[in-house]
């Protein structure tokens, strides 16, 4: 089994583990003290944090540690949906700024435009793979 699927089971795993011992507010602690573990690992193991995980761990530590402090469970029942909601808003965002041809910071140094009007990076060629295939043809 590879070592980060491992860690990406790890937070649901204790999750479960905590709500068959504690309760939800002890699965919901438990589970944010593994994802940071997972997190914390994942960076020591590539040298880089993974965002979505980070961004996951911000939200479960804000809404879980308002559910432990107001001791009410509602904060972690409405995690998934904030987090849904959050990433949608994200990827809205996203989605209109490539369809309304805006580029992005690290796209705007390129030269070199697709067909379609969108960078490079976002047709899944780099700028040098564009290049070369522009060249070739």
């Amino acid at each position: 089994m590879d070592r980060r699927l491992i860690l990406e089971l790890l937070p649901g795993v204790a999750f479960l583990l905590g709500n068959a011992i504690g309760g939800l507010l002890w699965a919901a602690a438990v589970a944010v003290v593994a994802t940071a573990v997972a997190v914390g690992t994942r960076w020591r193991w590539d040298g880089r944090m993974p965002w979505l995980a980070v961004s996951t761990l911000v939200l479960a530590l804000v809404l879980t540690g308002f559910g432990v402090a107001f001791n009410n469970e509602t904060f972690v029942l409405i995690r998934p949906t904030v987090g849904a909601f959050a990433f949608a808003a994200i990827s809205g965002v996203g989605a209109s700024c490539i369809l309304h041809g805006s580029r992005s910071p690290s796209s705007q140094g390129s030269r070199t435009r697709s067909p379609v009007g969108l960078s490079p990076r976002i047709n899944g060629l780099s700028t040098t793979s564009s290049r070369i295939l522009r060249s070739s043809g």
